[in-house]
């Protein structure tokens, strides 16, 4: 018997400018006080308007790796707070650190990306690294994360050269996401790779060559339009949860050319 079709996905995404000083607002169902690891680069920020916009929190200072000693520093201070739940505002790292965190806690997870080219903010995966930055291994999660935030505001100051590798990428998982369902591989949660994912690799791999271009030039000028808006609506939401339902570990067989 062949195993079922899965999709997997944050169970809320919001994509907007302004969001930041905004969190109170689209985190009230999770409790009233946050847990946040914060980015050094943003840290200040975070404290001022984040910090401000709570009633209380608890806001931490991620320490550059995600290693277990940073995953077991924050599950104490998580301990000892006293919050309801967890939030990552950050680069792939900061919002790993908050997934494991999170998981380990047993507690819901909001993921605020600050790059628009990281696979993280979505996916059920904490990439762990020894604390002198060496990669060790995936952690793979049960579930999803429970909200992420996209701010148009602050992914549109994202390094132009990053974005450029992002869109690659985005472009990469349509090849991708063809093979795994053309060869009814398995997803990272073992099932089979579902239309659905198809579909939307697909409907991304439009996206980027209709407006890639106007994205980019909108990111160098650090100016948020329609065009940025559409290209992070695939690159922080589908394109990610894509890596929960079609697996990266399918050999990269084409029965046909990708472009006719």
């Amino acid at each position: 018997m062949k195993k079922a079709r899965s999709v997997t996905a944050p169970r809320k995404f919001y994509i907007s400018k302004g969001l930041f000083a905004e969190l109170p607002k689209y985190t009230k169902t999770l409790g009233e006080k946050p847990y946040i690891i914060a980015d050094p680069f943003i840290y200040e920020r975070t404290v001022d308007e984040v910090g401000k916009a709570y009633d209380k929190s608890e806001i931490v200072e991620f320490g550059g790796e995600n290693s277990q000693a940073e995953i077991d520093r924050h599950q104490e201070g998580y301990k000892n707070s006293g919050a309801d739940f967890v939030v990552g505002i950050g680069g792939g790292k900061t919002m790993d650190n908050a997934k494991a965190t999170a998981y380990y806690m047993d507690v819901p997870v909001v993921i605020f990306p600050t790059l628009a080219a990281s696979d993280a903010p979505t996916t059920s995966v904490s990439v762990l690294y020894s604390e002198e930055g060496e990669f060790l291994q995936y952690m793979y999660l049960p579930n999803s994360v429970d909200v992420v935030l996209a701010d148009l505001d602050i992914l549109v100051t994202t390094p132009p050269e990053m974005f450029a590798a992002g869109i690659a990428d985005g472009m990469a998982s349509f090849i991708e996401g063809r093979v795994a369902f053309e060869t009814d591989g398995e997803n990272l949660h073992g099932f089979r790779s579902s239309y659905t994912g198809y579909g939307m690799v697909k409907f991304g791999y439009d996206t980027i060559r209709k407006y890639g271009k106007q994205a980019y030039e909108a990111c160098k000028n650090n100016t948020v339009t329609n065009a940025f808006g559409y290209l992070l609506n695939y690159l922080n939401i589908r394109r990610h949860w894509e890596k929960n339902l079609i697996s990266l570990l399918t050999p990269l067989f084409m029965k046909e050319p990708l472009m006719k």
